[in-house]
């Protein structure tokens, strides 16, 4: 076995800065990834098929609904009402509103882009998700 060298003073000295920095920047990337938030919208949309019942859909998108559904499939619709969070909370705000109205969930009978967030509402339950938007609303 070799006699263990220690590390000079000078080695000693540079081996505990590149150790905090590496540290530092370790932690500013954590900073980065942790404070770094993408705001989304959450909609509520009125979709008024020209051959069939109309219907709501609730979802959420880092863009607008107008840009998120330009050129797709998706018949004519009204945007209600929105608001605009952070985007992991405009996921858990939409996927709370799915399962509150998942007894009025429906299927509309030509798929199209988000045909799985659609729903039968009542003017209360619109009034509803108005208020709740109001209560979580960043800016809009």
């Amino acid at each position: 076995m070799g006699k263990f060298k220690p590390y000079t003073d000078n080695q000693t000295v540079n081996a505990r800065k590149l150790k905090a920095q590496l540290k530092s920047e370790q932690e500013q990337r954590e900073y980065d990834a942790f404070h770094t938030t993408k705001t989304a919208m959450v909609y509520l949309l009125h979709v008024t098929p020209s051959d069939g019942q109309s219907y709501y859909k609730i979802g959420y998108t880092t863009q607008t609904p107008h840009i998120r559904f330009n050129g797709t499939d998706i018949p004519s619709y009204t945007c209600i009402n929105q608001t605009v969070m952070e985007e992991r909370e405009a996921y858990q705000l939409e996927q709370l509103l799915h399962n509150v109205f998942q007894s009025k969930q429906y299927a509309p009978p030509t798929k199209h882009t988000g045909h799985t967030e659609c729903f039968l509402l009542e003017n209360e339950d619109v009034n509803w998700i108005y208020s709740v938007f109001q209560k979580s609303q960043i800016s809009c």
